[in-house]
Formats: structure tokens, C-alpha cells, sequence
């Protein structure tokens, strides 16, 4: 499981074994936004809070970058041979 928190907009990001990055409402506790283009389990998140991206590390051996803002894929990463 990994967590990146946005403070200021008051969002947490969640990433793990479903495969899957959600973009959480703290307050309300209720899912935002799910982001589902891995095809293996999250390891890794970090936030670019100053661009709403937020970047998803993955057992699928690739990296991506989503705009929560627009809700989509900006880019995907690849090239890793192991894990």
C-alpha cells in the first residue's frame, strides 16, 4: 500500500494490490476518483502538488503520471527489466 496526502485540497492518494490509484476527500472519506491502468500492484506514489499530478510506481514495471484535475493518463514510463 502506498499514501501520498494533499493538505491544502484536502485529498489522499492511495495506490496497492488492486492494481488500482484512488483520489480520496479526507472530510467526507469518500472516493473521488479511481485510476486504473496498472497491471500490477502500486508500490509507489509521489505528488506534484504544484501541477495536480500524481505519479504511481508499479509492479508492472512501468511509471505513470495522472492528472487528478482532468482525471486522466498524462504519460507512461517503461523500460525496467526487473523488480
Amino acid at each position: 500500500l502506498a499514501v501520498e496526502v494533499h493538505p491544502e485540497l484536502q485529498r489522499a492518494f492511495s495506490g496497492g494490490a488492486d492494481n488500482t490509484v484512488r483520489m480520496w476527500d479526507i472530510d467526507s472519506c469518500q472516493e473521488i476518483v479511481k485510476f486504473e491502468d496498472h497491471r500490477a500492484a502500486i508500490t509507489c506514489l509521489a505528488l506534484r502538488r504544484d501541477q495536480s499530478i500524481i505519479m504511481s510506481a508499479s509492479n508492472d514495471k512501468t511509471i505513470k503520471a495522472w492528472n487528478f484535475d482532468r482525471r486522466e493518463t498524462v504519460f507512461s514510463l517503461s523500460g525496467h527489466e526487473d523488480v
